[in-house]
């Protein structure tokens, strides 16, 4: 199947249309629901990170690519924010400290980390390229 791919811009109002296009995309290719709700919590943290922390010019566009291949739904990312490596730029979670006393957030890179097979990165001039993949097995459902 050919990829499906969205641009919107780049501000939180547009988690709900980055979502309902993976939402979409599960449903047409017979993916299971708790498999779209892990893209849709992948999108999520991408787009909430990216406008809150990468420094995004007003208007600036977020790409998104969806595709199923044998390996799963993958996932092409794209923005124009700051330079930024998940795999090398993202401090480890303390959870030897109480719910109390960690600091609010810090958590979504390690969701997207867990529900993923594979996270790479690269830059290109002014762009951050991630391409992920959130593993299927052969119908569809979670891996044992």
């Amino acid at each position: 199947m050919q990829p499906e791919t969205l641009t919107i811009q780049g501000e939180l109002r547009e988690i709900e249309r980055a979502c309902s296009f993976a939402a979409r995309f599960c449903h047409a290719r017979g993916i299971s629901p708790v498999h779209a709700r892990t893209l849709v919590l992948i999108l999520e943290e991408l787009i909430t990170n990216t406008v809150k922390h990468g420094k995004l010019a007003a208007g600036s566009p977020i790409t998104v690519t969806l595709q199923r291949s044998p390996a799963g739904i993958e996932i092409g990312y794209r923005d124009h924010g700051v330079p930024f490596d998940p795999n090398h730029d993202v401090p480890a979670p303390d959870f030897s400290l109480t719910l109390s006393r960690r600091p609010t957030g810090g958590l979504g890179w390690h969701l997207i980390k867990f529900y993923c097979s594979r996270l790479d990165y690269r830059r290109d001039g002014p762009t951050n390229l991630l391409a992920l993949c959130v593993p299927l097995d052969r119908d569809g459902a979670a891996p044992r």
